[in-house]
């Protein structure tokens, strides 16, 4: 045997043995032990499940502090690459561990070797705002600010030139806004996985285009005011009283038919109380003790509403408080200072340029959307459809819809089978593009089985961003 085929040999072991790295799987403790840890705080539940967590501060240009979870396995030896979340509309990051240990992504990447951290944008619980803050702040400010400071935070703290990040609905609009708008941000992402993207509503469900268009009445109406008053969040009080969760969790075992109802006419914006969920009803007291609803910020529903009238991703406009009728008869000094704010800004709309997006991409869909449709879906698609990263796991792209029937906007995070549904799958996309990258990850990262019997590949063309 000559030294060539010898070292050959060696490095068939060497990799072979690297794939078959495992570390132990994290276990569900039931229902109530469940609940019981997650109501103790996020730290406590995480580090019950054999993780570590800390909490850190990250500081914007503009003075905001964004709270940031950090999570990683404490048994893995070598150098981890950090992963960074951005969670969805109406949350925090709490929405990436709401799921059973075994199936939050979250928790399956930090389990099996990642670095994760998971950024929780202004206004919510854990990045409050003031009541002033509140004047003004759109999906932009997490778009040119929130965004930028954390990766760049990641990235010094660990060392590292690159991550890759995960972004689940809202998250995923900022994540393209800042690579559309900041080119030499794409430099700084090893895969950006987008689960549920939404950019535009172009053509909305009954549902979401009736809620749109009391926003727009109302708003143009009593503008500010309102504003306050949605912004307070004082309402989802109601959620967090003591025995309130674990009641509404019994309401939701003792009554499925109703479950499936509410579930059905808020997530897929259909009349279904027949049809089975994906959602976890053992989560019920979960989501309502922490985690969802987080906070409204009413500049973020313009925004989308606005984006979605025009059908084209882009910045926010001020202009329906112009005139409204709450400012008109508003003396207060914000209000005042407001309207000057509102006229300085109103041509000021930029469109987002998906084009100008580089970084290497892979994507989730679901099947049943009260938000993102299939023609939406597919401009995504074919605006990125060059970016979008294949492989050895699958003969097609890697951009998939969940074939699991009523699979909704929500299923990411709180559905059941997650990781077998999308969770294996995915995590095993990103550790095939960072072995890639660096083989020495097959040191650290460890291996699971992927199923992609749940996943349809979806097609794409490439064409301009619209």
């Amino acid at each position: 045997m000559n030294i060539y085929t010898f070292s050959s040999l060696l490095l068939f072991l060497g990799v072979s043995f690297a794939q078959q790295l495992r570390y132990e799987p994290l276990r569900n403790r039931g229902r109530d032990e469940d609940a019981s840890l997650w109501s103790q705080g996020t730290d406590t539940y995480v580090r019950a499940h054999g993780l570590s967590f800390e909490w850190l501060e990250v500081p914007t240009q503009d003075d905001v502090t964004i709270r940031v979870h950090h999570l990683w396995n404490p048994r893995v030896n070598g150098t981890m690459i950090p992963v960074l979340m951005a969670h969805s509309l109406l949350v925090s990051g709490d929405v990436f561990l709401l799921n059973k240990p075994e199936q939050s992504f979250a928790m399956i990447l930090a389990n099996n070797g990642y670095d994760v951290y998971i950024i929780n944008f202004r206004g919510s619980s854990y990045s409050p705002l003031t009541r002033d803050e509140f004047v003004n702040s759109t999906l932009d400010d997490n778009i040119f600010k929130d965004f930028p400071a954390t990766i760049d935070f990641v990235l010094q703290r660990t060392n590292q030139e690159t991550l890759n990040i995960v972004a689940y609905s809202k998250g995923a609009y900022v994540s393209l806004g800042l690579l559309a708008n900041k080119p030499e941000y794409n430099q700084k992402v090893r895969l950006l996985i987008l689960m549920c993207p939404v950019t535009a509503i172009t053509k909305p469900v009954a549902l979401i285009s009736s809620l749109m268009g009391v926003l727009e009445v109302a708003i143009k109406t009593f503008g500010i005011p309102l504003s306050d008053i949605v912004d307070s969040n004082f309402y989802f009080g109601i959620f967090r009283l003591p025995g309130v969760p674990r009641a509404i969790d019994l309401l939701g075992h003792l009554l499925p038919i109703g479950t499936r109802c509410v579930y059905n006419a808020l997530l897929t914006g259909t009349i279904d109380c027949i049809s089975p969920l994906n959602f976890d009803i053992d989560l019920i007291e979960k989501v309502f003790i922490r985690g969802v609803p987080d906070g409204v910020k009413t500049r973020e529903l313009i925004q989308f509403t606005q984006n979605s009238r025009s059908e084209q991703f882009q910045s926010y406009s001020p202009s329906w408080y112009d005139r409204s009728l709450g400012n008109i008869l508003g003396s207060v000094p914000e209000a005042l200072a407001h309207v000057v704010y509102v006229r300085e800004n109103l041509d000021n709309v930029e469109e987002y340029d998906l084009s100008a997006v580089t970084a290497p991409v892979a994507i989730l869909q679901a099947n049943h959307e009260v938000f993102s449709q299939p023609q939406d879906y597919r401009r995504i698609r074919n605006s990125l459809c060059s970016n979008i990263i294949g492989g050895r796991l699958n003969p097609d792209k890697y951009v998939f819809a969940v074939t699991d029937p009523n699979f909704a906007h929500t299923d990411p995070t709180v559905g059941t089978r997650s990781d077998e549904v999308y969770g294996n799958a995915f995590y095993m996309i990103m550790r095939e593009n960072d072995l890639s990258l660096d083989s020495s990850q097959g040191d650290v990262l460890g291996y699971l089985d992927p199923d992609f019997s749940h996943l349809a590949s979806q097609t794409c063309e490439s064409s301009p961003a619209s």
